[in-house]
Formats: C-alpha cells, structure tokens, sequence
C-alpha cells in the first residue's frame, strides 16, 4: 500500500504514525500522553546490562533527533529471534526495583508466545508516574502502568497518585461504554483498588497484565512485523525505521483487506478518546443507537475505532487472551442516569450488550488474520474457530450487575449469585479505555 493511500485511511498519518494512533497528537494510549514520564529517576534493572549507558537515554528521548541508532540499542529480536528472559530483563527500565522483580515473574507465569512479541521491542520501561501504558515508535518501547503489577500495600504507595487523562472524556453525551473480563460467568480477576491497603496475588494480576502486554505488543510489531524485519537499516534511527516499515505494518494491511465502516462511531471515538467536544447530534445518541451501529460492523471493542492501530490490538488482545485462558470481555453501552444521580450497579441499565465480540465470524476472520502476520506458522484461522467459543448477547434492559452470570435466570432484582462487593460497587477500570 503506498503513502497516498494510507493517508486516505487516516488524514493525520504522518504526524500520527510517531505516536501509533489516528487523530494522535498527546491524545490516545499509544502515546506518551499525559504520563510524560521523564525517567530521571529510572535505572537498569540489571545493574551489569549490556546497555546499562544507553538504555535511559534512548527510551526517554523526546525529539526525532533523539531516536536512537538501531545499531546502539537494537530491537531484542535482532539479537535473538525468541529473546530469553536474561535478555529481556537486561532492557527493562525502572523507578523502583519491585518492578523490575514483578515484570520477571510475570515473564516466568504467561505463555511463552510473550518472549516472541517482545523481540519487537527495543526497551521496557515501567515508571512509577506512567499512567496509561503505551508503545511509542520514536523509541521502540513499550511503557507499563505499575497499577498492573503491585502485590502489596508499601508497593501501591510507591506509585505517583493520578487518573487516566481520558476518564474524563465524552461526559457530555448520553451514554457510556463499559467493558469487564470474564471467565465462567464470574469476574475474571479481583479488582483491588490502589489504596485499598489490600495485598494481592500474581494470580490476581495475571490475566489483566497479559492483556495489557498481547495490546502494546500487537502495537510493536504492527511497525516491526516479522515480515519486515530484514529491511532493518541499523545505523539509521528507530524512529526512522519504524516509519519506513509500519507502512507496510499489519494494521495497514488489515485496513487495505477489511476496514471499519460505521463513520459515526469512528466519530464518537473522538470524543471518547481524544477529548473532542461533542456535536448536538452526538450529544442526542443513545446507548441504543450505539449498540445498533456497533453490531453492523466488525469490531470488538468501541476502543477499535480510535484509529487502525487499536483496532488492530484489541482484535489481537482479546483473541489471545480467550485463546489462552478462558478469559471473555464484555462490551456494553449504558445510558446516562439523569444529572445529580450518581451511577451504581442496579441503575446502571445496558443498552446494548455484547460477550466475547471475537467470536463472531467476520471479526474471528480479523483477528486470525492479523495473528498469521504475527506468528506466520500457525493455523489461526483453524484454532480461533475451534477455541474462541461464540460471542453472546448480553440482555438490555439489564443492570450492569445482573448480566455477569448470563446462565443465572434473569429476574427484577439483582442475581443471588453476585457476591455484595460486586453488587454496590461499580469498579472505576470498567468506565475508562481498557488498555
């Protein structure tokens, strides 16, 4: 595909590719966004890396001039085709040790296919004030939130206190989109909030932080695919690189086969996720109408259609993630209680509801494709239709609470099977973007 026609895909892409998102600018997960970070006070994991004196300098470099050589801080895969674990913790960057402690243990519990994705990286770096995680090409890095990762209360405390930039956004309208893992009608993982003084398990933060890391990942090798990998000029920049080969990256390609169609939800997306004011018309939609434009398209999350490249990596996240564990997202919209009224679990009422979007077949057929340019050896398309399940609707009409076991007979009241923290509480992780 040429650069002419991937400016038709996405009118901002030159400006936008730095940061792997349409409309990107410091607005959308896969940039620096709010978070910034300014990695002063990070420090090799590993005290002896090989890369120890560049290691800092290149994942916090700011400017195009600041990029790296690829020959100074090379891309793991480049190294290694399957990174070992000894050389993946030789790149990871922290504030405080206990990060550097989690993100290894967390490499020894998930699936091996993890070392694979990580070879597209240059650089993981886990800071304490990195709030949401993203993937930025000017560095080949990949920036974790630690809200992922914590076990213990003195870990929680050590992690700089502030909100996703995008909570905020899209307060205007008349709807919300949630979402929520699942896995055998329960909850798929605890839900602990930072300063809940609570300790938690590597089992607690398993299935969320894999999701996190399939996501940022997918966004690293959709610009450095296994395809491309040969065309690596070293004594030019990463930045440089990743430029030249993300224009024939997997999003790209997924785009030029089977691309979004529902304008106005790409529209929306504007405002949920770049903060864009709302038009009357938007300010009008109901979770109804949403729900109706979501189900004539293929999507699997309303995240998709911030710009080709979530697409692309919640398609992959959330196929991987059923694939390997079991683990099923729920995507609804909810309409707004009236001004004054504060949302909680039985008045929050589903619009429109959707279990395990990946499952349907064109957006299977999607996911399956991007996965075969990931891990070219593999009959995806055979294994998804054998292990994604189907995707299931979830009742409207519904309060958030009642839907989580879809076995459980539905009735007026709230189902006796939700245990009463799940029932009075509404998690703040279900109102913002996912990943």
């Amino acid at each position: 595909m040429t650069i002419k026609n991937i400016k038709f895909l996405c009118p901002l892409f030159f400006s936008i590719m730095l940061f792997t998102g349409c409309g990107g600018g410091k607005h959308g997960e896969t940039t620096p966004g709010a978070s910034d970070p300014k990695l002063r006070d990070t420090h090799p994991y590993v005290a002896n890396s090989r890369y120890r004196n560049v290691l800092q300098k290149c994942a916090g470099a700011k400017s195009r001039s600041e990029s790296c050589k690829v020959n100074e801080l090379p891309f793991l895969a480049l190294e290694q085709e399957v990174p070992s674990k000894e050389l993946i913790m030789q790149r990871v960057l922290v504030s405080h040790d206990w990060m550097g402690k989690r993100f290894e243990e967390m490499l020894d519990l998930l699936e091996d296919d993890m070392k694979v994705l990580l070879g597209a990286v240059t650089a993981i770096v886990i800071d304490d004030d990195i709030i949401p995680s993203y993937y930025w090409i000017r560095t080949g890095a990949m920036y974790i939130d630690p809200r992922y990762l914590w076990l213990t209360p003195s870990e929680a405390r050590s992690i700089t206190e502030k909100d996703d930039y995008r909570s905020g956004f899209g307060k205007e309208l008349r709807f919300s989109n949630w979402h929520r893992d699942v896995k055998n009608n329960r909850r798929a993982y605890n839900y602990f909030a930072i300063d809940s003084n609570q300790t938690r398990t590597l089992n607690d933060i398993k299935y969320r932080f894999a999701g996190l890391l399939y996501h940022e990942l997918m966004h690293a090798n959709d610009f450095f695919p296994p395809y491309k990998r040969d065309k690596v000029i070293k004594h030019e920049s990463v930045e440089t690189n990743l430029r030249r080969l993300g224009q024939d990256g997997i999003s790209v390609n997924l785009y030029a086969r089977s691309p979004l169609k529902a304008q106005h939800l790409k529209d929306i997306a504007e405002v949920l996720y770049r903060g864009k004011a709302a038009t009357v018309y938007q300010k009008g939609v109901y979770a109804e109408d949403m729900g109706s434009w979501f189900s004539n398209d293929y999507a699997n999350a309303m995240y998709s259609y911030s710009t080709i490249f979530e697409d692309t990596a919640m398609l992959f996240q959330r196929a991987m993630i059923k694939y390997h564990y079991g683990v099923e997202s729920d995507q609804v919209f909810i309409d707004n209680p009236i001004d004054g009224v504060d949302f909680n679990c039985a008045n929050a009422i589903i619009g429109w509801g959707e279990r395990n979007s990946v499952a349907k077949d064109e957006v299977r057929s999607r996911a399956a494709y991007v996965t075969k340019l990931v891990f070219p050896s593999k009959d995806w398309d055979t294994m998804f239709s054998q292990k994604l399940g189907t995707s299931k609707v979830i009742p409207h009409n519904k309060s958030w609470c009642e839907t989580l076991n879809l076995n459980a007979k539905m009735t007026k009241g709230i189902d006796g099977d939700i245990n009463t923290t799940y029932r009075d509480a509404i998690y703040k992780e279900d109102m913002i973007p996912p990943y």
